[in-house]
């Protein structure tokens, strides 16, 4: 999906309008043209290009005690149906991965990478849009800290990268972490320790989760809806693509979006028949899509990223990419990095 194409819940600028005492939203609606009936309205979305658009206009603005505060009760409050399925999953494993996974009911613009292990989680946040500050990343990392210290409060934070400068109050971002964030970094990136990752939740409670959980992924499916049948399939194709699954065949992928989706395979083909979108075109296209993003955005390795987006082989995803793209991987990155490097020095 192209930054256009992605959405925000207007809820959050509520909250930025309510916090900014004396800004003027009037002028703030100008200036990223933003229609403020959009701003009210309860289920208002605001477009991806319009928010990184607004981000860039307040990244000098002073962070706010409760931007700061690492508390899931304080971070999730205006978004109920995501903090239901957070704070009632079945282990923290589960809570974190709730997160990455209903992170559309506050927007989709930005994207999580994930990599576990028994007592460790990592998390790489992917920010699209050029000229980005790291805000976004932090917000994002203090609040899967919450969710950590909700569960369980002896979890820890053993590292914490930034692609970014220091930003406001950023001696204050360790003491939200207890550790401290190195700045300058090649990807944003938080590493999160816990010895209770797959440990039971004392306080789990099952009936209520499956209402929850119900109610998050039908807002979510209404939010992605909102555009096309394809692109809605396409969102859910990039999500799995980097959820650690390993089964990516197209009968695979198929029978899990008509789980999801509740709909039968043969519906399924049907409505993308009817946006004639053929569905071999859009896994091409997420995968595509996450490669690219990878290579522009990260310096991982070309073999990692082969990996992520599920080839067997760097020779496999190399003849892929090469086919699709025109260029070798190798190149396109060196190249895409070459010319965004002569843009910022013009």
């Amino acid at each position: 999906m192209v930054l256009g194409q992605k959405t925000v819940s207007a809820t959050l600028y509520r909250w930025l309008l309510a916090e900014r005492q004396g800004y003027d939203r009037h002028a703030l609606s100008r200036a990223i043209s933003i229609d403020e009936r959009i701003i009210d309205a309860p289920r208002g979305r605001v477009s991806g290009d319009k928010h990184v658009r607004l981000l860039k206009l307040t990244e000098n603005w002073p962070l706010t005690d409760e931007a700061l505060r690492p508390d899931v009760a304080v971070r999730l409050w205006p978004f109920p149906e995501l903090a239901g399925v957070v704070c009632n999953s079945g282990t923290l494993r589960e809570a974190l991965w709730h997160y990455v996974k209903y992170r559309d009911l506050i927007g989709n613009v930005d994207w999580v990478l994930v990599q576990e292990t028994s007592d460790r989680m990592a998390f790489d946040y992917v920010l699209e849009g050029v000229d980005r500050a790291t805000s976004c990343a932090l917000g994002n990392f203090a609040t899967l800290a919450g969710i950590a210290r909700f569960y369980d409060p002896s979890s820890h934070i053993g590292e914490l990268r930034i692609t970014g400068a220091p930003l406001d109050r950023h001696a204050s971002w360790n003491e939200t972490f207890r550790t401290r964030v190195t700045y300058y970094q090649s990807h944003n990136q938080l590493v999160l320790f816990s010895n209770r990752l797959d440990e039971r939740f004392e306080r789990f409670n099952g009936v209520l989760a499956g209402i929850q959980q119900r109610a998050a992924t039908c807002l979510r499916e209404q939010i992605r809806d909102s555009g096309s049948f394809a692109k809605t399939v396409a969102q859910h194709l990039r999500d799995w693509l980097h959820d650690g699954s390993n089964d990516q065949s197209t009968a695979s992928l198929q029978q899990r979006l008509c789980d999801e989706l509740e709909i039968s395979r043969w519906t399924l083909l049907r409505r993308l028949r009817a946006e004639d979108v053929p569905f071999q075109d859009l896994l091409i296209q997420a995968r595509m899509g996450e490669a690219r993003a990878l290579l522009l955005h990260t310096s991982l390795p070309i073999s990692e990223i082969a990996d992520r987006v599920h080839f067997g082989s760097i020779s496999a995803f190399s003849r892929f990419f090469t086919r699709t793209a025109g260029m070798a991987p190798s190149r396109f990155r060196a190249e895409k990095w070459h010319a965004s490097t002569n843009d910022e020095l013009a």
